[in-house]
C-alpha cells in the first residue's frame, strides 16, 4: 500500500525536464518546506550528475567521429608541439614514411624524418609559422626509416591551446 507518492521534477541547466524523482513512503505524508529544500538539492545534484554522464557520452562520440575521420583522411597529417615533437600521426603519414607503425613517430622530432640538407631550412620554416600562423606549399625532401627519401609538398598551420597560445602545429 501507498499513502504517499512524492514526484519531483529532476531539470536541467536549460530548464530542460531530464526525469523525475519518485519517493514512495506507505503512510502519509505532508511535504514540509525543509523537505522541499532536501527534494531540490537531490533533484539539482541527480541534474549535475545525469548532465555530466550525457556530455561525458556525447564528447566520446565526438572524439570517435575525429580519431576516425583523423586516420582515414586522404592526407598525411602530423601533430606537433611548438619543438617539433611528434604527438600524432594519421595512416596516410604512417605509410608515406614506411608504413611504420603509428606508435613508431610518437615522441620522435619532425627534424628526425627531413633530409640532413634542409633541417636548417624547417627551422626557419617553423619559426615563419610561429610568426605568420601557417605556411603553405613547401617542398621537402622527407626521409623514411630506412634512409630512403622522397619529395613532400608540406602545408603547415600553428595549434593553438584553450587559453589562445600557440601550443603545437598541424602538418
Amino acid at each position: 500500500n501507498v499513502g504517499a507518492l512524492i514526484s519531483w521534477p529532476i531539470i536541467g541547466k536549460e530548464n530542460n525536464l531530464l526525469g523525475v524523482l519518485q519517493l514512495a513512503s506507505p503512510h502519509p505524508r505532508v511535504i514540509l518546506e525543509s523537505d522541499r529544500l532536501f527534494f531540490e538539492l537531490i533533484s539539482e545534484l541527480f541534474a549535475n550528475a545525469l548532465e555530466r554522464k550525457m556530455t561525458e557520452e556525447e564528447l566520446s562520440e565526438l572524439y570517435e567521429k575525429y580519431k576516425i575521420l583523423f586516420d582515414r583522411f586522404p592526407f598525411s597529417i602530423l601533430l606537433t608541439d611548438l619543438y617539433g615533437t611528434i604527438l600524432m600521426v594519421n595512416q596516410k603519414a604512417a605509410m608515406l614514411y614506411g608504413d611504420e607503425p603509428h606508435d613508431f613517430f610518437i615522441g620522435k622530432n619532425l627534424l628526425d624524418f627531413i633530409g640532413e640538407q634542409r633541417i636548417a631550412k624547417a627551422i626557419e620554416q617553423l619559426d615563419i609559422i610561429r610568426e605568420t600562423g601557417f605556411i603553405e606549399n613547401l617542398k621537402f625532401i622527407l626521409k623514411k626509416k630506412d634512409g630512403s627519401q622522397f619529395l613532400a609538398q608540406v602545408n603547415a598551420a600553428l595549434l593553438f591551446d584553450k587559453k589562445k597560445q600557440p601550443s603545437g602545429f598541424i602538418l
